[in-house]
């Protein structure tokens, strides 16, 4: 009697000695704590190994369970602390008399046969199994077991060893909870200072900006002062040609900050046409040879014979890649310096072509630490760059996001003052032997035909022109004027509906703004189409509108009109759509 009174007042000893230890732990020594606490009660008890095991959550009516703190004598065989466990799978009846807050004590041969052939392989011959309940709820068990013994647990033992299994499920709660909120602490720690450099690469990002944007704004203002008061032709000629180059460096960086808000917005889209790649190729390089005569460079191109004439997809998205990267090579390397690009074919499957093309330069070369920062928005690879070379730091991040909407990737290799290469691959399908005529650069693209192809005068047509912006009517009437085209001006959608219902075989074409007072171009354009005149049906309506997203020109198509035309307007293409209808 004295025998039990001294074990039981031993092991309580112990379990306090435990429970204070366990009290006094912080989170990050809180493990190790737990597991000398469990040793020390194990070996105080006789027992070769102490478990942990938590309910996690019930699923087809299943309770699972896993094991979370274990201790045991060197050489038994490992647990697994991340499979879960089914009660009703592994010990059918353990669930409810653990509910019911029964316990299971003795050797294994007093338990079922299903329950002894479970546990015998594990080499286990007696085991104490308590269940835990933590505020009113079945929170899972703690199990004693002992390989060497059949024996069953006192009921001294049985109350010690609950109270203590009582105050570690406390324990291993209160450490739970302090996990969380350190990790919820380190992960707001961690949000606020990538917020903060998000805000810091912003903030520079708009300084750059503004220093991008107010540099061709102030050549298009200044040389618009110096031209006014010029005298010699060929003065004003000098001030016209620059302020066309800063306008259309102007209109690059509008371009670049509509696609990224794009992409930011998830609204990114690839339009697929069939086209010509060395045809897209030859373009992009016919636009960019005046920057690398101006530098004395030296320009290298090889196109693998193997890839197909004709592909499809982006062609436009693609060209802007390429574009990008020869415009980024041309910026970063010296005068005289060497540049080659290099298109292969890496293979086909199914009908999809794989291209890899590299774009290779003797420029200044980009550091390890400095290509970490390439794809990222608002960044570019070191802070000065902007002032040193300018660029908004949006080309690469675009160029990702669309080499990525291929199906491809795109990375660098370089060493600072080494020069750079950039490889990107993307998946094309293979086209027929021509281009489709949808192709923006395919051989059969009508609307890609030269300018001295086109028919350039259309004496007795008439255009219907709705704008409610004055200055914009007289851009399109001085730049149609020399087409001898008649046009007649409608201020707002209202008006051009009136003016049609009035003459509808007058006019031969519509060119539509999109966005103006009292009706707008979608409603104009669905109130002519439901006219009661054969005319209203067939009539070409043009959107003409600075509203340039694909949504925006799916969305004309869909009120009815037949094509688009984006703000700024380009005579070329005016021009195009103008043979595409009235010729």
């Amino acid at each position: 009697m004295h025998s039990d009174i001294d074990k039981y007042n031993s092991l309580l000893s112990v379990a306090n000695t435990a429970a204070a230890l366990l009290l006094e732990a912080d989170t990050d020594s809180f493990p190790k704590v737990m597991k000398r606490c469990m040793k020390m009660i194990g070996r105080n008890v006789g027992v070769d190994r102490v478990s942990i095991w938590t309910n996690i959550h019930k699923k087809d009516g299943k309770l699972y369970y896993k094991l979370v703190n274990q201790w045991g004598e060197k050489g038994l065989p490992a647990m697994d602390f991340e499979t879960e466990f089914s009660y009703r799978d592994i010990m059918p009846n353990w669930e409810k008399q653990f509910s019911r807050g029964e316990y299971v004590n003795g050797p294994l041969e007093e338990l079922s046969k299903e329950e002894f052939e479970k546990l015998t392989v594990f080499g286990i011959k007696s085991m104490l199994a308590l269940p835990i309940f933590f505020r009113g709820d079945f929170w899972g068990y703690v199990s004693f077991d002992d390989y060497h013994n059949k024996r069953y647990f006192s009921d001294a033992e049985v109350n010690a060893l609950q109270s203590w299994g009582l105050l570690a499920i406390g324990s291993v709660k209160r450490f739970e909870s302090e996990k969380d909120m350190h990790n919820a602490l380190s992960a707001l720690e961690t949000a606020a200072n990538a917020a903060q450099s998000a805000n810091r690469a912003k903030s520079v990002f708009f300084a750059n900006m503004s220093h991008e944007i107010r540099t061709p704004m102030n050549a298009i203002i200044g040389m618009t002062s110096i031209g006014q008061s010029a005298q010699e032709i060929e003065r004003k000629d000098y001030c016209f040609k620059r302020i066309e180059d800063a306008s259309k460096h102007l209109l690059g960086i509008v371009n670049d900050i509509l696609d990224m808000s794009k992409i930011e917005a998830n609204r990114f889209e690839l339009s697929s046409v069939e086209f010509d790649f060395e045809i897209m190729l030859s373009r992009i390089l016919s636009v960019i040879d005046y920057k690398i005569e101006e530098k004395n460079q030296i320009l290298t191109v090889t196109v693998d014979e193997k890839i197909p004439a004709s592909l499809f997809g982006d062609d436009q998205r693609l060209a802007q890649v390429i574009a990008n990267l020869i415009g980024n090579a041309v910026k970063f390397t010296p005068e005289k310096g060497a540049i080659k690009l290099a298109a292969e074919f890496l293979g086909e499957d199914n009908g999809t072509c794989t291209i890899q093309v590299s774009i290779s330069d003797s420029g200044i070369g980009i550091s390890p630490e400095q290509q970490t920062h390439l794809f990222k928005a608002f960044q570019q690879a070191e802070a000065n760059t902007t002032r040193k070379f300018g660029g908004t730091g949006l080309g690469l991040v675009i160029t990702k996001s669309i080499v990525e909407m291929m199906g491809g990737e795109i990375w660098i290799e370089s060493e600072l003052g080494e020069g750079a290469t950039f490889f990107f691959k993307v998946c094309l399908e293979r086209g027929s032997e021509g281009a489709d005529e949808n192709s923006a650069y395919g051989k059969k693209n009508t609307g890609d035909t030269e300018i001295s192809d086109l028919k350039l005068q259309f004496p007795d047509h008439c255009i219907l022109l709705a704008e409610d912006i004055e200055i914009n009517r007289e851009i399109v009437r001085a730049l149609l004027e020399p087409t001898l085209v008649d046009i007649d001006c409608a201020t707002n959608g209202a008006e051009a509906v009136l003016m049609f219902k009035d003459m509808p075989d007058k006019y031969d074409i519509i060119f539509m703004d999109v966005q103006m007072p009292e009706m707008d171009g979608y409603e104009a354009t669905h109130t002519i189409r439901e006219m009661e005149l054969s005319r209203a049906k067939t009539i070409p309506i043009i959107a003409m509108t600075a509203n340039v997203f694909q949504e925006d020109v799916m969305e004309c198509l869909k009120a009815g009109m037949n094509s688009h035309l984006g703000k700024p307007l380009d005579l070329d293409e005016v021009l195009k759509v103008l043979n595409r209808y009235l010729t």
